[in-house]
């Protein structure tokens, strides 16, 4: 186990100007995030990446509620705003607090729909930089570090992602949580409780971040510590111990920090029983064994023959696809893994991508998008509370951490074996240039087909505040609003308008896990008894079967939507004439409430309670 990090030599020296390569790496890191987020709004609230509906617009909702929950003394993880009357547990939710209150200062001024969009800019730089200073750890020459970097904070995988998922893109922490398990596992220079309290605290941050990507990280450690185990069975015994107490110190802090939202999730209100996802809804998105090599419309270059192949991978699903790394890469690799054979931690790295690559496959092997039944590594995973809800394909992020690692260090080897030649040669390759040269044209030709599709596209989000506050023609404040399109996993119109008014009224539906009536999870809203006026807004908005017929306006659907108003204390109803047939939920309300107040585009009806009694009077 020692002999890994024996290959790590002196690192730089103590240069006074050493902080300056850092520093340009995260300029040029920097300039490309914004390069790709350029079409969105990252100063204001009017555009969001590629689409301004489904998990982006539930991410913003994400984003602004801690900050309103913290301001105004509610509880973070359990909310009643949406949802309403029961609410959500967000801690079955890709609620992402941590990053809500690191974006507090951005909503609070410019709003979360530019706290979401500088995060995911922000998300892919630091993401590239950590990768960038860990290779440090391995690596002396910088442009090999920075390649690394380059490769894990701009990679197929946060290029997919990138499109909408921000609580996996912002993955600064298991770069550096690799390199503190080597400290504990390999190296052991720190002391073991100190290491150990900060792993634990690495843990917990990226628990409060994505519980996902903590899981996947906890997997890909214990394989890592498996194979140095197994590679190295000598030296276990000598390490046990250190690595022991480095252990029982991180898991206590570690668990003592999410102790809270883990007891919600398992016994708090509105929890889900069992994973948040039945477990065939992951056999819908398996890895593909050619995703490493067939490239996708996320990539710049190659034939739109073989993009229209990948995209079909992952059925179909080009933002979860992320395994590719390209065959001039893969050879790369493998060349240099061969070639440097005698480096441990570059080998250890390129096996960690073989298990990585194994894992995102899922549980049965798929071929070009045929499943073979074959079974794969995952399956056992499938078996273990909290991991089994492990999207398996997701696993591509570890895929390109460790590619990226064994890129750096492999470059950085070859460049550095090259000066000996140097001291020998005569002539021109005498000189270092030469040598840079050549092993920067190997880098290139790594990365080039990995160029990825940017910027993104920016759709606009459409957003009319309402004026919220106590008098006639307003939304009172901290009431609750009856919107159309009714909020769900296909109409997050009216989440996207509450998060932009600051969170200042509840919305009856929305898109989020609750437990369904027999305790599982499921992404529809709960459904409200009277059910008629739940219908009526949803398949105004999204239109009917064929064969079926939107329901008559009569006393009877006009009576379930009067008691479903009274019995929630709905004061406001906002409708959006977008969907299938606004029209007639503004006859149904109409009928109810009588004629709105125009709003823009929107159809407001204020004073909800006066509206049912003097309609009923009159």
């Amino acid at each position: 186990m020692g002999d890994v990090a024996s290959d790590t030599g002196n690192l730089g020296g103590k240069n006074a100007r050493r902080w300056v390569p850092g520093a340009l790496a995260l300029v040029a890191y920097l300039a490309l995030a914004v390069f790709a987020y350029n079409h969105t709004s990252l100063f204001g609230s009017a555009r969001l990446p590629q689409y301004a509906s489904g998990d982006q617009v539930q991410e913003v909702w994400f984003l602004a509620w801690p900050v309103y929950a913290i301001t105004h003394g509610h509880n973070p993880f359990i909310t009643t705003w949406m949802n309403y009357p029961l609410g959500v547990n967000l801690t079955d939710n890709t609620s992402m607090p941590l990053l809500g209150i690191l974006g507090m200062p951005i909503t609070l001024t410019l709003g979360p729909v530019a706290a979401y969009n500088l995060l995911l800019v922000t998300a892919f730089t630091s993401s590239a930089l950590a990768m960038c200073l860990v290779l440090r750890r391995w690596v002396r020459w910088w442009p090999a570090a920075f390649a690394g970097g380059l490769l894990y904070g701009f990679s197929p995988f946060m290029i997919g992602e990138g499109n909408g998922h921000l609580f996996l893109t912002f993955a600064p922490l298991p770069p550096i949580i690799v390199l503190v398990v080597d400290e504990i596992v390999v190296r052991q220079r720190r002391r073991p409780v100190r290491m150990g309290l900060l792993l634990g605290v690495l843990a917990a941050a990226e628990y409060y971040i994505s519980p996902e990507v903590l899981a996947m990280t906890a997997v890909m450690a214990g394989v890592g510590v498996a194979l140095i185990a197994a590679t190295h069975p000598h030296s276990v015994r000598e390490h046990a111990d250190h690595v022991v107490r480095s252990l029982v110190a991180g898991g206590l802090l570690c668990a003592a920090a999410i102790a809270y939202p883990l007891w919600l999730t398992l016994f708090g209100p509105q929890h889900i029983v069992g994973p948040p996802h039945p477990l065939s809804f992951f056999a819908h998105y398996p890895g593909d064994l050619l995703g490493g090599i067939v490239p996708t419309t996320s990539q710049h270059l190659g034939p739109a023959s073989l993009k229209a192949t990948g995209d079909r991978f992952t059925s179909g699903d080009v933002t979860e696809n992320g395994m590719y790394l390209g065959i001039p890469l893969i050879c790369v690799l493998a060349g240099l893994t061969w070639a440097l054979r005698k480096v441990r931690v570059l080998v250890f790295a390129s096996a960690m991508v073989v298990c990585a690559y194994a894992l995102a496959l899922g549980p049965r092997l798929t071929i070009d998008g045929q499943a073979t039944g074959i079974r794969m590594p995952y399956t056992i995973l499938r078996h273990i509370p909290f991991v089994q809800d492990i999207l398996p394909v997701r696993f591509s992020l570890f895929i390109q951490l460790f590619a990226a690692m064994a890129l750096a260090i492999g470059l950085d080897r070859l460049w550095w074996r090259t000066s000996t030649w140097r001291t020998r040669a005569r002539g021109p390759f005498h000189h270092r240039l030469p040598w840079t040269v050549v092993t920067s044209v190997i880098a290139v030709a790594a990365l080039l087909p990995l160029v990825p599709q940017l910027p993104y596209h920016g759709a606009p989000t459409a957003i009319a505040p309402f004026v919220v506050g106590s008098g006639p023609g307003q939304i009172p404040a901290n009431s609750v609003v009856l919107y159309y399109p009714y909020p769900g996993p296909l109409s997050t119109q009216g989440m996207l308008l509450q998060a932009a008014d600051r969170m200042r009224f509840k919305i009856v539906g929305g898109y989020s896990l609750v437990p369904a009536p027999g305790g599982h999870g499921d992404a529809q809203s709960t459904v409200l008894q009277p059910s008629a006026p739940e219908a009526i807004f949803s398949e105004s908005y999204s239109g009917l079967q064929p064969g079926n017929r939107y329901p008559p306006i009569d006393p009877v659907t006009v009576a379930a939507l009067r008691t479903f108003l009274a019995d929630y204390r709905i004061q406001t109803v906002l409708l959006d004439p977008v969907g299938a047939n606004p029209g007639l939920v503004i006859r149904y309300v109409n009928a109810t409430l009588g004629p709105p107040q125009r709003r823009g585009e929107y159809r407001a009806w204020f004073d909800v309670s006066q509206r049912l009694t003097s309609h009923e009077d009159g």
